[in-house]
């Protein structure tokens, strides 16, 4: 163990007496969590071209760690790719993301409008009543 309390990991033989696991992520019995990087990114690979949207909505899923589910969100492909491969994020199916659309609309219709009367501006123009006063000439 390291002075942070992680565990150190022998690097030199890494592969040679260890299993690799069949998934990006699996625990062992130390508690520890092992990652796969190329299995990971390869099927990060796969799930980014399924994808063709350059954004996604995605769903929050709760999690261990205090991640609150079911606030939808709209990233990037590649960030959406990740949060669904890592178990944070499901993609959301097609009513969840019109009625998120329709929100965002409404929310951007009302902006809109308060911010087109804080530029509205009046002026006070007086009623005539009775002949116009002549102009003062110098005398």
């Amino acid at each position: 163990m390291t002075r942070d309390g992680a565990s150190a990991v022998n690097w030199a033989n890494w592969g040679e007496t260890e299993v690799r696991p069949s998934l990006p992520f699996s625990t062992r019995a130390e508690g520890n969590i092992e990652m796969d990087l190329r299995q990971y990114y390869k099927k990060l690979h796969e799930l980014e071209a399924k994808m063709t949207e350059a954004h996604v909505l995605v769903v929050s899923v709760e999690t261990g760690d205090g991640g609150r589910e079911g606030v939808i969100t709209e990233v990037a492909r590649r960030n959406a790719c990740q949060l669904i491969l890592e178990g944070r994020a499901r993609r959301a199916d097609q009513n969840e993301s019109d009625d998120f659309r329709y929100a965002e609309l409404v929310k951007r219709d009302e902006y809109q409008s308060a911010k087109t009367a804080s530029r509205m501006q009046f002026q006070m123009v007086p009623i005539e009543t009775g002949r116009p006063t002549p102009a003062k000439s110098e005398e």
